[in-house]
């Protein structure tokens, strides 16, 4: 599931996936990253994602 929030953003950060698509999906997953147990998981595996995507996830807003 993050591995495919992963391939929008640099999608979107390349230009191939629109703001009208981009902001409901980060929407979604800054809800979902909320939880517990994506939280959890997040934090156990974070670092096996791109550095500039750890930063961005790191920096959402809850």
């Amino acid at each position: 599931m993050i591995r495919s929030w992963e391939e929008a953003y640099i999608q979107h950060n390349i230009g191939n996936l629109e703001d009208r698509l981009w902001e409901p999906m980060t929407g979604y997953y800054r809800f979902i990253l909320n939880s517990r147990p994506l939280s959890w998981v997040w934090e156990k595996r974070k670092e096996h994602f791109d550095e500039e995507f750890r930063s961005y996830v790191d920096g959402l807003e809850p």
